[in-house]
């Protein structure tokens, strides 16, 4: 059967009527008893829950996932009834609110730890009904927006279905779920170099040291204008230093801050002082000492933009052109590095399931009354459990159950890390101008995950957890909530082959119905405690800095491509995991800033062997 088996739970829901009885017969069965509570149009029921245990589990912290059979709960538990199968264009006859039944269900029990069976009663059921849809969150889910650190750890998708008034009936075409924007308001476009914001401050510290110059009487000497270096030596570092400085592409408060240092250090000179500067390279380096250490002052020790937005310090890039200093805005980065207005929560633990009705006209004694399936007989969709029941909800039914286990909505992705060699070698020979690449010692707690990034996501899925043909994959799913770290600024630490990294949980959406592209690229967010600076695809990672390494999953690339018993080909599907263990090959494809995911000239940094539970493994290098 298809289930995400590593997904802790798996539901089955069943309706049970009251054992009342009246004494008129049916008119559709003059054998049977019509349900004393039918009104002419419905019938009440119990609602029994049937959760059973899976193997394993999912999401961002393991508890959250559900991993380790650490089962959470469901609410927000709906129901719409329909009398043919959901589809596109279809409308539901009722809405059928749960959780109003809270007392009821608190007071029939449950035989959970046996059967994982909880009861509903007096739900009300219109007669005709053949199919149901049923919708559920995880306990504990959030169902607001102003708590970033509760958004990352339990993860959001709004649900229009909200303020439904029950037996109000529903459209499909009407009901969707939706990933939450980290940051709906930002907007760089108009950010300037001043003192006003943290980012406009950023700008400005960049700025300030841009315009370093010298004047004495008819000399100018402009450090982003320096035109011949003569057989001045000095000048000709200066000259050097502004190549490299200009290539800048990290525009976090954090990456301008250390880059701004390592500039200082390499002047080679001290800060001008009192004297008045020098026409020569000499004194064009000390000013420019001196307007680094303003810029710092200017900047301030306490500025962590972008992370103060709750974004990756690699969401956020800045480009010098025409003189000027400007982020690399939405809406003229052209794919070269990824949209921030587009990175969103990752997705929260939801059930759904489509399923065919199952009827009963005989009365459920309760719980442990022989007539519901078993609990691995429910789940598994064994043959022959549904002998005796019908298909349709009439005016004698007093037992109800959904033919098809409960689901989960979301797909969940299990990614582990780990370094190939105890040293690798970097980008040094061809971005930073040395003779050779350098051997950089990743042992012991050098490398630290702080976060993932998965591209290709839709903005939104319809009714059935799938996105919409022709939707756009142009969004991004952040989780900076590492399983198994110390700290939330640690991360998890990058061990070396053999060992694998503590596994990291992240539910996402069932990529289906993407035509452009089969494959998916995540992206490592990692801190630099090697004590060198390094050189990757895009410049310089300084030390203590963040870089970023690519991963593509591929589904179609048998290179990587390991286990896939039930032939999935998408990446990510609802009610599967989807396994992935990249392993660092080199550095240099490591960024400053993170690449659209959606390009397909991304340097992959990555070796990845994915795996879904039930489903695909890949083994990729990055």
């Amino acid at each position: 059967m298809n289930r995400m088996n590593n997904f802790l739970l798996m539901g089955s829901v069943a309706l049970s009527g009251i054992v009342a009885f009246s004494a008129c017969s049916s008119e559709n069965d003059m054998g049977a008893e019509v349900n004393p509570t039918f009104d002419g149009k419905t019938v009440k029921t119990q609602f029994a829950l049937n959760v059973p245990y899976g193997d394993t589990g999912t999401r961002m912290s393991a508890n959250a996932a559900q991993q380790n059979r650490n089962f959470r709960g469901i609410s927000n538990m709906t129901l719409l009834p329909f009398t043919e199968e959901p589809a596109a264009g279809k409308i539901s006859t009722s809405f059928i609110d749960l959780k109003q039944n809270t007392n009821a269900f608190e007071s029939d029990g449950s035989d959970y730890a046996n059967q994982g069976r909880y009861i509903y009663r007096d739900v009300e059921i219109p007669i005709g009904t053949k199919h149901f849809v049923f919708y559920g969150k995880a306990t504990g889910t959030e169902t607001t927006t102003t708590d970033p650190d509760k958004l990352f750890e339990k993860g959001y998708l709004s649900n229009n279905l909200s303020g439904t008034t029950s037996g109000t009936p529903v459209s499909l075409d009407n009901t969707n779920f939706a990933l939450q924007k980290i940051n709906e308001t930002l907007d760089l476009s108009t950010a300037e170099g001043t003192t006003t914001g943290k980012y406009d401050k950023v700008l400005k510290a960049l700025q300030d040291v841009t315009d370093t110059k010298v004047i004495v009487g008819a000399t100018t000497i402009e450090w982003n204008n320096i035109t011949s270096t003569a057989a001045d030596m000095k000048l000709d570092h200066a000259k050097k230093l502004w190549d490299a400085f200009s290539t800048l592409k990290a525009g976090s408060a954090n990456s301008v801050r250390m880059t701004l240092k390592h500039l200082k250090s390499s002047a080679g000179v001290s800060a001008l002082g009192t004297e008045a500067a020098t026409a020569d390279g000499d004194g064009l380096l000390k000013t420019l000492v001196k307007n680094i250490d303003e810029a710092l002052t200017t900047l301030g020790t306490d500025n962590n933009f972008p992370a103060d937005l709750n974004l990756p310090d690699g969401a956020v890039g800045v480009t010098y052109a025409s003189g000027k200093w400007q982020y690399n805005n939405p809406a003229y980065m052209d794919g070269a590095s990824i949209n921030y207005a587009k990175i969103t929560y990752p997705a929260s633990l939801d059930y759904f399931v489509s399923s065919p009705a199952k009827a009963k006209k005989d009365a459920s004694t309760g719980l442990t009354d022989p007539m519901w399936p078993a609990q691995d007989e429910w789940t598994k969709d064994k043959p022959n459990i549904w002998t005796g029941w019908g298909n349709e909800v009439e005016n004698t039914t007093r037992t109800i159950a959904l033919e098809k286990a409960i689901q989960y909505g979301v797909a969940n992705l299990e990614l582990t890390i780990t370094a190939k060699t105890s040293t690798l070698s970097d980008n040094a020979k061809a971005k930073g101008g040395q003779v050779a690449d350098q051997t950089v010692d990743v042992t012991g707690d050098k490398l630290f995950m702080t976060g993932v990034l998965i591209g290709g996501q839709p903005e939104r899925v319809e009714w059935n957890y799938e996105p919409k043909t022709g939707a756009k994959f142009d969004y991004t799913i952040y989780d900076k909530k590492m399983n198994g770290a110390t700290t939330s600024a640690e991360g998890i630490n990058v061990p070396v082959k053999p060992t694998a990294s503590t596994p990291n949980y992240t539910l996402v959406l069932d990529n289906n119905n993407n035509t452009s592209a089969k494959s998916i690229y995540v992206a490592v967010e990692l801190v630099n405690k090697t004590g060198i600076d390094f050189y990757g695809a895009d410049g310089m990672i300084p030390a203590g800095g963040k870089f970023y390494l690519i991963g593509k999953l591929d589904p179609t690339d048998a290179a990587t491509v390991g286990e896939n018993p039930n032939r999935v080909e998408r990446v990510f599907l609802k009610d599967y995991t989807t396994k992935a263990n990249l392993t660092i090959k080199d550095l240099k494809n490591a960024y400053n800033v993170i690449p659209d995911l959606r390009s397909t000239a991304i340097s992959v940094g990555l070796a990845v062997n994915l795996e879904w539970q039930n489903g695909i493994t890949f083994d990729v290098e990055i």
